[in-house]
């Protein structure tokens, strides 16, 4: 791994900027001291001590965020790589999502998803071994995500096609389809018979919401279904669990990584492929909480190394094997949400999943889409929700939920409950958890 990270990042001149510490306390280049470490795991540590000298290794390296790259994008990625491509016309440009941050403009090679496709069924039991040339799979998701932005326009059925892959999606607001959406997107699934359907778990549940409102007759069955994109809220899941009687597994990734963490039959995460190493740094004060750096060098044109993905996870102290007979070599539990979309009051954080306990324990399935907005000015909590059946949850369960919100964070917070018919999604078609207004 140390020399294929040597070989990605040689010629990329935003790599030049940074430097290792070593154990001596001098500073030298990142180029060097990977040589350097190199050549000692070749002549003084056993194959078995690999894995734990390269993380040791990485652990020195500075880490890399979106910003830095956005700062120094184009000019100091103009790798040899690159410049060929362009002349080639071999590649392909796209953004992130703007989830996190602003959105960041990436260069890939072209196709380079399916390569993706082809690594993440090597993961799963339920693509193993099917032909990658011959995958059909429609992804439901915000229009920004799908890097078709749809609803500028009207692209047609057969526009929507790309690599064998259909973008069902044209609207930025779920919340708007109306019946005429919800049977397009029903016939078009039907029509294309995608192997799988990759969703944004909150975008399915109001497509099958509507199914069931409108009376739509809708039979298709995927393969598998993975949820990705965002976020997915244990409501949510066994709201799609009862409804769609295939395997529902967590996808894991990001536009500028790609996959990096899929869902195996027996609930454990695993990494997605060998090209793939993760770093945990506590997050905060908890000691099951780790801010998650990756470095990845899978697309050849912009390696990451030690990249900050803005994400938080959760994380045991040590790795078991799992049963599914696939290595585990990392000890991620689940994904916990975004580390700028938390809320803290005095010592105590709160992440997307911490608040997502809670909301399951009381509320007996009958939330669906929620917010939780915190008041900077005055330190109150507003939580917005809607529902299932789109009735109001009885008081003892906002009662509930205003102790249990009290016991969490140790002290008597105000909590104001707003209860609406649909929650609108972000500017990124994203919907935002927690939130500070």
């Amino acid at each position: 791994m140390i020399e294929k990270i040597r070989e990605s990042i040689k010629d990329i001149e935003f790599y030049h900027y940074f430097y290792l510490m070593t154990d001596t306390g001098c500073f030298q280049s990142v180029d060097h001291l990977l040589h350097i470490s190199h050549g000692c795991c070749q002549q003084g540590t056993h194959a078995q001590d690999d894995e734990l000298f390269i993380n040791n290794s990485l652990n020195k390296l500075v880490i890399i965020d979106k910003s830095m790259i956005m700062k120094s994008f184009p000019n100091k990625w103009m790798s040899n790589k690159i410049k060929e491509a362009f002349m080639c016309e071999n590649y392909e440009s796209t953004y992130t999502s703007g989830s996190t941050s602003e959105r960041m403009q990436i260069v890939r090679p072209k196709d380079w998803w399916k390569g993706e496709y082809k690594r993440t069924a090597n993961y799963n039991k339920y693509l193993m071994q099917k032909e990658i040339n011959n995958w059909k799979k429609a992804i439901l998701t915000t229009a920004i995500c799908s890097n078709m932005a749809c609803y500028l326009e009207t692209p047609s059925y057969e526009e929507r096609i790309i690599h064998n892959t259909l973008f069902l999606n044209i609207h930025p607001d779920p919340n708007t389809w109306k019946k005429t959406d919800i049977e397009r997107i029903c016939y078009e699934i039907e029509l294309f018979k995608p192997l799988y359907i990759d969703v944004d778990p909150i975008y399915l549940s109001i497509l099958l919401n509507k199914i069931s409102d409108y009376g739509i007759n809708f039979q298709y069955t995927p393969q598998a279904i993975s949820l990705s994109y965002e976020y997915c809220t244990k409501n949510i899941r066994k709201f799609i669990e009862s409804h769609i009687k295939c395997p529902i597994f967590n996808l894991y990734g990001s536009t500028e990584i790609g996959y990096i963490l899929c869902e195996c039959e027996c609930g454990q995460m695993h990494l997605c492929d060998d090209l793939i190493q993760v770093e945990l740094i506590p997050f905060k004060n908890r000691t099951d909480l780790f801010s998650l750096i990756v470095t990845s060098l899978r697309n050849p044109f912009m390696p990451f190394v030690n990249y900050k993905t803005g994400d938080i996870v959760k994380a045991t102290s040590s790795n078991n094997k799992c049963e599914c007979g696939l290595r585990t070599p990392t000890n991620i539990q689940w994904v916990m949400g975004r580390e700028k979309d938390i809320i803290t009051f005095g010592e105590t954080v709160m992440t997307y999943g911490d608040l997502d306990e809670i909301v399951y324990s009381l509320s007996n399935n009958l939330i669906f889409v929620y917010q939780l907005l915190l008041e900077e000015k005055n330190g109150n909590l507003i939580f917005r929700y809607t529902t299932f059946n789109k009735k109001d949850i009885p008081q003892i369960h906002k009662t509930d939920f205003k102790a249990k919100i009290n016991e969490y964070f140790g002290t008597n917070i105000s909590v104001n409950f707003i209860f609406e018919q649909s929650i609108r999604p972000e500017i990124s078609g994203k919907f935002a958890i927690i939130k500070t207004i």
